[in-house]
């Protein structure tokens, strides 16, 4: 009787045992890779030094006597920027430390309609001493018609809504710009850095913006308006000087509003330079003081005064808010004008979701200035 052999399997080659450690590492690698917690960004520290009395436009008034000299825009300085430790080291004890993760800064935004240009139309830019400038085209066209944003309540009562004091709070800023209705028209201060990138950036999500002008008023110290202050007892050719390098702080926006001004705006002959300044430039301007309509008019600006200014005095936000709501009429359009604080951002946002619901509708700032 034959005897079976049993035949054995031939060893396993050495490519296909490479083969198979690299499977497994590969499977390894991708099984690790979607354990492993996701490692939180870094923050990073910035120091701040703050006044005892925060003063939104200026580090403080003019001790030197000497008419105060306008700095090019922080944007276009040489000096490199501060690492984190540098800042620390050189603001000193009265210095507030605030974390500011770096997720933050790449937050995606909401996408928004394009109502407005996308960009400064050459036809209406003019190249001036301090930058680019709104103008007037040859053919009579104005930066107050191009880069407004037009749009009609409807059937429903009128609100306009300016919410100023913008740009110096980066955080602030940037909650406004994306996160409130686009019918809100921000105003920005001179002084703020990137300005125009940040007029691109509220366009872009919808805005109508506005540039402020501080002014002088009583018991104000000229030094708490900022180097560009204009002041009533200050010769004409200083404010002029000081009105151009304002204009110039962005190439493309509709309007000017001020930033305080009540005394300076009651000085017929100062108000109405600054009226006839901006009716050859083209643009419109929002008052809050109740002293410019004579001269804009006189100029032929397109002008409008608020109906209430809140302030952060002005008592409940909400509050005030909802009387400024009551206050819109089917006949003319009612316009207020908000100072940013920390809580504004959720409380303008909770006030515009239910102004439908009262039959009103916001629209631009623009809408409320005569002659638009």
């Amino acid at each position: 009787m034959r005897s079976r052999t049993t035949r054995r399997a031939p060893p396993p080659s050495r490519l296909r045992i490479a083969w198979t450690v690299l499977i497994l590492g590969v499977a390894g690698l991708m099984i690790a890779a979607i354990l492993a917690p996701v490692p939180e960004a870094e923050p990073v520290e910035v120091a701040l030094t703050l006044p005892a009395a925060p003063d939104p436009y200026a580090p403080g008034p003019d001790r030197s006597g000497s008419e105060p000299v306008l700095m090019a825009a922080p944007e276009e300085s040489e000096e490199p920027p501060q690492t984190p430790e540098e800042a620390l080291a050189a603001a000193g004890e009265d210095a507030v430390i605030i974390t500011v993760p770096e997720a933050a800064a790449s937050r995606p935004r909401a996408a928004q309609p394009a109502v407005l240009p996308s960009r400064p139309d050459p036809a209406l830019t003019v190249s001036a001493a301090d930058g680019p400038r709104p103008g007037r085209g040859a053919d009579g066209s104005t930066p107050f018609a191009a880069y407004r944003r037009a749009q009609a309540a409807g059937e429903a009562r009128g609100l306009a809504l300016v919410l100023s004091g913008l740009g110096l709070d980066p955080a602030l800023t940037e909650r406004a710009i994306d996160e409130l209705p686009p019918e809100i028209s921000l105003a920005f201060a001179p002084y703020a850095r990137d300005l125009p990138d940040l007029i691109a950036r509220a366009n872009a999500a919808g805005h109508e913006v506005l540039i402020e002008v501080p002014m002088g008023t009583p018991g104000v110290a000229p030094g708490a308006l900022g180097p560009a202050g204009l002041l009533a007892d200050r010769r004409p050719s200083g404010n002029m000087r000081r009105l151009d390098w304002i204009l110039s702080r962005a190439p493309a926006y509709p309007m000017l509003t001020n930033y305080l001004g009540e005394g300076f705006s009651r000085d017929s002959q100062a108000i109405g330079l600054v009226m006839q300044r901006l009716s050859e430039v083209g643009l419109g301007y929002i008052d809050d003081t109740g002293q410019a309509e004579a001269a804009a008019r006189a100029a032929g600006v397109p002008y409008a005064a608020t109906d209430r200014l809140i302030t952060p005095d002005s008592g409940d936000l909400a509050q005030t808010l909802r009387a400024l709501a009551r206050s819109a009429r089917s006949d003319r359009v009612a316009l207020g004008k908000v100072y940013v604080t920390e809580d504004a951002v959720d409380i303008l946002k909770e006030w515009a979701e239910g102004l439908p619901q009262q039959g009103v509708a916001l629209v631009p700032a623009s809408t409320a200035a005569a002659g638009s």
